[in-house]
């Protein structure tokens, strides 16, 4: 009995140090390079094709892959995307807060190629999209990250 009591223990023990590390996903994170959300997308031709780290918490996930999160910080969100089947962000760190490495992109799309785009994104994340909403073409603005460092 004592020996299972202790087993139990020690599996809590190993449980409760598990769930209080830091996930590393990809590269390590470049902290010294790090920039507000809030300030890549006030002036995103200042940071386009630069490299940047950002914190935010995760919100939405990728459902079907892991390929993306959107980081929130405030009223900001940007997403940051990972490469397919290299980096995959766990839909249980929805909530958490996070840093990324990456390029600070921009992808201009006209109207048909923001309807394919957001149709294709709402699928991902399993939600309802309606294309007449969409009038013009969007600006993304994205982290391709290598390194995600999930707290």
């Amino acid at each position: 009995m004592k020996s299972l009591l202790l087993a139990l223990t020690l599996c809590l023990v190993m449980t409760s140090n598990l769930s209080a590390k830091e996930l590393q996903l990809g590269n390590t994170v470049k902290m010294e390079l790090e920039q507000p959300i809030e300030s890549l997308l006030a002036n995103p031709q200042q940071f386009v094709d630069k490299e940047v780290t950002i914190k935010g918490t995760i919100g939405k996930v990728c459902k079907k892959r892991g390929c993306w999160a959107d980081f929130e910080s405030g009223n900001s969100k940007l997403r940051v995307k990972v490469a397919d089947g290299e980096i995959e962000i766990p839909l249980h760190t929805i909530g958490s807060e996070a840093y990324a490495s990456g390029v600070f992109v921009a992808k201009h799309l006209n109207k048909e190629q923001t309807i394919a785009y957001l149709k294709h994104m709402a699928k991902d994340a399993g939600e309802a999209f309606d294309e007449t909403a969409i009038e013009s073409g969007i600006t993304l603005y994205q982290l391709k990250s290598n390194a995600v460092k999930i707290l």
